[in-house]
């Protein structure tokens, strides 16, 4: 597990008001794990949070983690890990310190052997999320450029950006290699079929880029040439769109880009992102608010928003839970496929680039000036501590707690 005690403390010395718990775990035998589960308690209070590394790791050496408190939190906080390996929980370890207000406290937890199989009597994770928040870790991404959207498989994240840069790691984010995409052209979107190395990454001057292995690059023609393409979503069955720069003008193929066709969407406004739940069930959004719908019917018809905000990214956890952000901390959500919409402000004043979500309770939005927010209900979303003031323009995970953020000067984050 990697120690991130150097970043908590940088983290804590900004002048949020924050207070800091540093949580120190070592063993006397070494323990082969593949996650720790955390239970923090505070005032009767009790969250908890999974840390997982994408695969084993071992202590020792000592794993260190931070825990953030909102500024209104006094007392007694107690901490209990339950170090879990490949057949169930191996030891666990509790301890308590007093929060210091604004500031850091430090914590040191040995752990001893438990009787095995008892992971899976853990309890579920509480929603109470003001209470903690696991810091996230700045990864060395080895470039300045501006990247603007990522997507993976497992240990294998893809990330794209300015300048054709494409970067791939494929240890879960502990080192980052530069691919070679034959164009210099920006790139906006990247998209792949789950479970394959099979992706598309799109972007300026009509540039649409696959690769079946993850690593070789191949160009593929646009039906048009002079226009940007904004957004990438396919649905894994050959089928794939693509958001452009021309006025309402979507792109699609059934074959895997071997041809690309033009697709009217009804909208009169250029559309950003794409995404959808089934190739006849896909949802776009972009400038003044637009948000247009493709159904069983084979037509796409634009939804009412209710709002004047450029929309700048789409994400759904199914038909009738689906999310669009934009300028202004807007975020919308529907719960009747597009029917209605209804928006909710966020704790972060932002202009929202990404979205993305492992579940209907488990949603993030990143934005500008290193804003993120996660939402576990469609209408409350709590500002969480990302480390940095650069501007964010995509999220996407694994799952919970296995969260990528990618953005300015070559930012890469992650989540766990």
């Amino acid at each position: 597990m990697k120690r991130i005690a150097a970043l908590a403390l940088l983290v804590a010395a900004c002048s949020d008001g924050s207070s800091y718990v540093l949580v120190d775990v070592t063993s006397g035998p070494t323990l082969t794990l593949t996650e720790l589960d955390v239970s923090i308690t505070n005032n009767g209070q009790t969250a908890s949070s999974r840390i997982a590394q994408g695969g084993s790791f071992t202590i020792p050496p000592d794993g260190t983690f931070a825990i953030k408190f909102d500024s209104s939190r006094r007392g007694t906080v107690e901490v209990e890990v339950h170090a879990i390996g490949t057949s169930g929980e191996v030891a666990h370890a509790s301890g308590s310190t007093e929060i210091a207000p604004s500031g850091t406290a430090r914590l040191m937890l040995s752990l001893t052997a438990s009787p095995m199989d008892m992971g899976s009597d853990l309890p579920p994770p509480a929603d109470l999320s003001d209470l903690a928040q696991v810091v996230w870790t700045p990864q060395i991404s080895g470039t300045g450029a501006l990247l603007s959207s990522v997507w993976g498989n497992g240990k294998n994240v893809w990330v794209a950006g300015a300048g054709g840069t494409i970067l791939r790691t494929s240890d879960g984010g502990g080192t980052w290699s530069l691919q070679t995409s034959n164009t210099t052209n920006d790139l906006y979107g990247v998209w792949g079929v789950a479970g394959t190395n099979e992706l598309f990454a799109v972007g300026a001057s009509a540039t649409i880029l696959h690769t079946t292995d993850g690593a070789t690059w191949t160009p593929q023609a646009a039906p048009l040439t002079n226009f940007a393409i904004n957004g990438v979503w396919g649905a894994g069955n050959g089928t794939v769109f693509a958001t452009t720069s021309s006025t309402g003008t979507i792109y699609f193929t059934t074959d895997n880009g071997t041809t690309w066709k033009t697709q009217p969407s009804n909208a009169t406004e250029i559309l950003r992102a794409v995404w959808g739940s089934k190739d006849t069930d896909v949802y776009s959004v972009g400038d003044a608010g637009t948000i247009a719908h493709l159904g069983n019917g084979g037509a796409w018809a634009t939804q009412a928003s209710g709002t004047q905000q450029a929309l700048a990214a789409i994400w759904g956890s199914g038909s009738n839970d689906v999310y669009a952000v934009g300028g202004n901390s807007l975020i919308l959500h529907s719960g009747n496929g597009g029917a209605t919409w209804t928006a909710t402000q966020s704790q972060a004043a932002a202009s929202f680039h990404g979205l993305w979500g492992s579940a209907a309770n488990d949603v993030y939005a990143v934005g500008s000036g290193g804003v993120i927010v996660h939402g576990s209900d469609g209408a409350d979303w709590v500002a969480l501590d990302s480390g940095t003031k650069n501007d964010l323009f995509a999220v996407w995970g694994n799952g919970a707690g296995d969260v990528f953020v990618v953005g300015q000067g070559g930012t890469i984050l992650h989540g766990n």
